[in-house]
Formats: structure tokens, C-alpha cells, sequence
């Protein structure tokens, strides 16, 4: 961003230093060849700085757009896992340990979260396994993927 940016303020200062020029050399009459390649200049720097705030303007657009995309899928995204996550009855405790499995959190670090053991998030993990009928995270994590694939093909 901050070389379009430098590109706006050079495109700026040859348009002022040509604009200049060509007013010194109207003011004197001096209407040739040298004038209108100036005049030429200053018409093709003018192009380019437009044509630079057009491509910063589409690019904002396209940026807001993938945004908002994400964002949807996002929304989806955690829809989906709650409603699998409701069909398998599981408690509170169940429930935030899958959100934080599903984020990728070790045991070890759901436990220091939790400040409960990390046997504690096995078994409990075991539990959630049991209910969501898989035997590991990935199986789980699978589960997830098949779910929002098959909703949203």
C-alpha cells in the first residue's frame, strides 16, 4: 500500500513540475514542440494518477468482498458445527472442549485453559469421541468437514 502511495506522490510532483514549466514557457510564447511534449507529459501523468486511485478504489472493493465471503463462510461454518454439535447431546464442559479441539488446541493447552488435568480432557475427550461415534481428534475434525461439504455442495 505504501508504494502506491509513493507512486501517487511522484505521478503529483511531475505533474507540478511539467504544469510549471508549461505555464513559464506560455508566459513567454514559447509554443513549440518542446511546450507540447510537455503538455503531453502532464496529460499522460494526470492518466496515471487517476488510473492509480481507480485500481486502489478496485482493489478496496475486492478486498471487502473477500471479507464479507469469509465472513458468510465463517457464519456457516460455526452453524454447521453447532448443529452437529446439538445432535450429540453433548454437556457445557463437552461442548467447549469440542470448540477448542476443533481450534487445534493440544490437551495440554485445553487443560491450562480449563485449569482442569489433562487427564480430565482426555476423559472427557473419550466422552466426546463416544458421542460423535469417532475414536480421535481427526476422525472428529472429519466429521466436521464431511457435514459442511455435503451442506453447503
Amino acid at each position: 500500500m505504501i508504494h502506491r502511495y509513493f507512486k501517487f506522490l511522484i505521478y503529483t510532483l511531475i505533474i507540478i513540475f511539467f504544469t510549471y514549466d508549461l505555464w513559464i514557457d506560455y508566459s513567454k510564447y514559447e509554443l513549440g514542440l518542446h511546450f507540447f511534449l510537455e503538455l503531453l507529459l502532464i496529460v499522460l501523468a494526470i492518466y496515471l494518477l487517476i488510473h492509480q486511485f481507480y485500481e486502489i478504489d478496485k482493489t478496496r472493493l475486492e478486498l471487502r468482498t473477500a471479507t464479507k465471503t469469509v465472513e458468510n463462510l465463517q457464519g456457516k461454518t460455526v452453524d454447521c458445527i453447532n448443529q452437529t454439535l446439538s445432535t450429540w447431546q453433548l454437556t457445557n464442559a463437552e461442548n467447549e472442549i469440542t470448540w477448542l479441539i476443533i481450534k487445534g488446541f493440544s490437551f495440554k493447552e485445553i487443560a491450562h485453559i480449563r485449569k482442569v488435568s489433562e487427564k480430565t480432557i482426555a476423559q472427557q475427550a473419550a466422552a466426546i469421541y463416544k458421542k460423535s461415534n469417532t475414536h480421535n481428534r481427526h476422525e472428529l475434525m472429519s466429521n466436521f468437514l464431511d457435514d459442511f461439504i455435503s451442506k453447503n455442495s
